[in-house]
C-alpha cells in the first residue's frame, strides 16, 4: 500500500514537473506588443521618451540608468539599468542596436535570466503618435523558459503600464 503511494506521488510530481516545463520546449521564445496613443506631436513624445533622466517618471520600478560603453544614444552604445521591485533590485545591461530619430529605438535589454529585444516605434498621427513596443523574450535556461511562459499575461500588463505611464508623462496629466 505505502508503495503504491509513492509511487503515485512520484508519478504525480513527475506529471507536475512536466506541464511547468512543457512550454519552455514548445514556445521557448515569447513574443508581446503594446500600445498608446498619446496626444502630443511625434517629435515631443521622441524627445521625451528619449530623455534618460526622466525614465523615473514613467518606468515602473526605475531607480538608474548608467553608461557603460560608446556614446550616449548611438548604436552599440550600451548602459546598465537598476529596477527595484518589492524591496528586490534587478540589474540589466541595454545595448541600443537601432535608432532613427522621431520613428525607432530599438534595443536589447538583458541580464543573467533573460535577452529582451525590444523595438519602440513612433508613428506620426498629425497631432497625435502612436507608440507601438515591440518585444521578443528568450529566457535563459529551461526553468526561465517555463516561469517567463506562465508569466506572460504579467509581463503583457507591465509593458502597457508602463507605455500608459509614459502617455501620463508626456501629456502632462
Amino acid at each position: 500500500m505505502i508503495k503504491k503511494i509513492i509511487l503515485g506521488l512520484l508519478a504525480l510530481i513527475v506529471a507536475v514537473t512536466a506541464i511547468f516545463l512543457a512550454p519552455a520546449i514548445l514556445k521557448p521564445t515569447l513574443t508581446n506588443e503594446s500600445r498608446v496613443t498619446i496626444n502630443k506631436p511625434r517629435e515631443e513624445v521622441w524627445k521625451k521618451f528619449m530623455d534618460s533622466s526622466k525614465m523615473g517618471e514613467w518606468l515602473i520600478g526605475f531607480k538608474s540608468i548608467e553608461p557603460v560603453s560608446g556614446e550616449p544614444n548611438k548604436v552599440g552604445s550600451k548602459y546598465k539599468i537598476t529596477i527595484e521591485e518589492n524591496g528586490e533590485q534587478m540589474e540589466a545591461f541595454e545595448t541600443v542596436k537601432e535608432i532613427v530619430e522621431n520613428e525607432k529605438f530599438a534595443f536589447e535589454l538583458a541580464n543573467d535570466m533573460v535577452s529582451d529585444d525590444i523595438i519602440v516605434t513612433f508613428v506620426n498621427r498629425g497631432l497625435t503618435t502612436e507608440v507601438v513596443q515591440s518585444e521578443t523574450i528568450n529566457a535563459k535556461g529551461i526553468v526561465w523558459k517555463a516561469l517567463f511562459y506562465w508569466m506572460q499575461s504579467t509581463i503583457t500588463k507591465r509593458s502597457q503600464e508602463n507605455l500608459n505611464n509614459l502617455k501620463k508623462y508626456i501629456e502632462g496629466n
